[in-house]
């Protein structure tokens, strides 16, 4: 597009977007900072015990891999950290010195949404002066209380080859488990006495930074998955299908449902206002969001049986689990049906393996089936009512109840949800930087994160968070204005003023105009990915921008309205032309989707 002024000054209008990506099983040569030269796992279990031995032999190659040289050792509350050792070395091998005890410091590990909160972690720091050196560590855990006997992946980071990995199982041979590996060098099976010995090996070479959504944490990664058929864990049962493991969740949260007398008189007291159905779910919903508070709790048992819901009750705070426990107790008392339900969340869509039934969920939440449809509820977030919310959308979940559990997918985002729509003015000036003033409304993650923002930080460092939001070059406010919240309503909407002088840029008698980017990712370059990409979520943007042009300039030319369309999503952009400015309209969507190896995304404008 040209735009010519009375002068003859040209304006070239510009924009450019590209997304290329090609996805090939290329082995990227990479200097590799650091080596996991050899690690290994012994795991015996007898008696409803199991011992874990842990070793690790790392080589360190230059200063930017120090950071590995800080040591945690994680472990649950029930079990018994019974011995620790670790040792600096040369590349070749050679004692510098021992690890002194002194130098061992010990912390609860607690994550911001983990299913088990019950854990702790060991740390030191073993660090040399001179490079290349080795960290040696060791350590044995006993546990008199599991659940998963061991998810086997012996990779530190994608970006550090591992040289040498074994892992022995040793168990009665009457003991049954399911096992799931792939990636392996080696596996070999051999009966002691009244034992069966199990023996895995495998390396990792094929270093790689972890790419941008990443559909699988362990593509390409070896691993093995040990799950005990028969649990005995405060209560015993059966993971020899999802129905089973569902009846011993269901029997783990059996009593734990008791109100006090003073939320039966609440739910009392709501049904003789009038409330039923789904006005009355709303309300408890909302009464929980309003009255709890989100903590992480330290539990006896590991962290796998939640807390009661009277403790929620005196307390007004739980971790997902308890406040599960609790909603769906307000539901029954309230007469209203409702399932505990686990996923495996987190921002970035990570899916569980249906088919291998083990523990693979770090999340609890509720599920109401209501009126031949189904409300999806997490009591730790401040999404509005029955929105599923980026965190857990889109993946399977174990409903669990007295009839036994069943995996059912929550619902995904629709585009409509996600959708982020900018409007207004930008006033382009010659020599002067660009004036701002828009309005965005949006929903999903950004409006999921600007709720979070309100609630919990202060106006000036609300506004440093807009700001990011905003994603215009060099853009400097002059007034940001977030409108009131409404907790009902999925979208969140925003006023901003200001300034930007990178969107236009003058080179001697041309102005060069750049539209405000779509804020995606930084893809890997083509030929360079090594994974396949799961879009989580659908991306959608709408833009309808009124530009003004600078006083005395024309426009000379305009490039044609253009459309894009493919099975991964679609561009377009339109302009309507007057005298003094241009109404530029934009529409980008990128669909939801799993792009495999061998498959290319293309979106191309220029």
């Amino acid at each position: 597009m040209k735009y010519r002024i009375d002068s003859g000054f040209l304006i070239f209008w510009f924009f450019y977007f590209l997304i290329s990506l090609s996805f090939g099983r290329v082995t990227v040569a990479m200097v590799s900072s650091a080596e996991l030269i050899y690690t290994s796992r012994e795991i015996e279990v007898d008696n409803r015990k199991m011992v874990t031995k842990y070793a690790y032999d790392l080589l360190i190659n230059d200063r930017s891999a120090d950071y590995l040289s800080r040591i945690r050792i994680p472990y649950s509350g029930i079990d018994k950290l019974v011995s620790l050792e670790a040792s600096l070395h040369t590349a070749d091998g050679t004692l510098v010195r021992k690890l002194s005890r002194s130098e061992i410091t010990s912390q609860h590990d607690i994550s911001d949404y983990s299913l088990y909160e019950d854990q702790y972690v060991k740390k030191f720091t073993l660090r040399n002066s001179v490079y290349p050196y080795r960290i040696k560590w060791s350590y044995t855990i006993e546990s008199s209380a599991f659940v998963n006997i061991c998810n086997w992946i012996p990779v530190m980071m994608t970006e550090i080859p591992t040289r040498r990995a074994t892992l022995t199982f040793i168990a009665p041979e009457s003991y049954k488990v399911r096992i799931d590996s792939a990636g392996l060098l080696n596996c070999t099976y051999r009966k002691g006495k009244d034992y069966l010995i199990r023996e895995y090996e495998c390396s990792f070479t094929d270093n790689y930074k972890e790419e941008v959504f990443q559909a699988n944490d362990t593509e390409h990664l070896p691993f093995v998955r040990i799950m005990p058929l028969l649990l005995h864990f405060e209560t015993d049962g059966s993971a020899g299908n999802w129905k089973e493991f569902g009846i011993w969740i269901d029997n783990l949260n059996k009593g734990l449902d008791v109100l006090p007398q003073s939320e039966k008189d609440l739910i009392r007291a709501l049904k003789s206002e009038g409330l039923a159905g789904e006005a009355l779910i709303r309300k408890l919903y909302n009464y929980v969001q309003d009255r709890t508070r989100y903590v992480n709790v330290t539990l006896e048992t590991g962290g796998f049986k939640p807390y009661p819901a009277t403790y929620v009750s005196n307390n007004a705070y739980g971790d997902c689990k308890a406040l599960s426990v609790y909603f769906k107790a307000l539901l029954t008392e309230a007469g209203i049906p409702a399932n505990y339900v686990l996923v495996k969340a987190g921002d970035q869509q990570k899916d569980i393996n249906t088919s291998f039934v083990s523990n693979q969920f770090n999340h609890a939440i509720v599920l109401v089936p209501f009126e031949g449809d189904s409300i999806w509820l997490d009591c730790t977030s401040e999404n509005p009512f029955g929105y599923t919310g980026t965190f857990i959308q889109g993946r399977h979940a174990l409903v669990t109840g007295k009839e036994g559990g069943f995996l059912v997918r929550i619902p995904a985002l629709t585009k409509d949800q996600v959708c982020m729509t900018r409007k207004g003015t930008i006033r382009l000036l010659a020599n002067m930087p660009s004036l701002i003033d828009l309005k965005i409304e949006t929903g999903g993650r950004q409006a999921e994160y600007l709720r979070s923002v309100n609630s919990n930080l202060d106006d000036a460092e609300r506004v440093r968070v807009i700001e990011k939001i905003i994603s215009i070059p060099s853009f400097m406010p002059d007034s940001i204005t977030l409108i009131p919240i409404d907790r009902q309503y999925q979208k969140v909407s925003m006023n901003y003023k200001g300034t930007s002088n990178s969107l236009l840029k003058s080179f001697g008698n041309t102005l060069i105009c750049h539209m405000i980017p779509v804020d995606l990712p930084n893809f890997e370059s083509s030929g360079e990915r090594m994974t396949s990409m799961k879009i989580p979520y659908p991306q959608n943007l709408s833009d309808s921008l009124w530009l003004t042009i600078p006083p005395g300039y024309k426009i000379e030319g305009l490039t044609k309205d253009k459309e894009i369309v493919s099975e991964f999503g679609s561009y377009q952009f339109s302009y309507s032309v007057s005298e003094t400015g241009i109404l530029f309209k934009r529409k980008f969507i990128l669909n939801a989707g799993t792009v495999t190896r061998g498959n290319t995304l293309i979106f191309i404008h220029l």
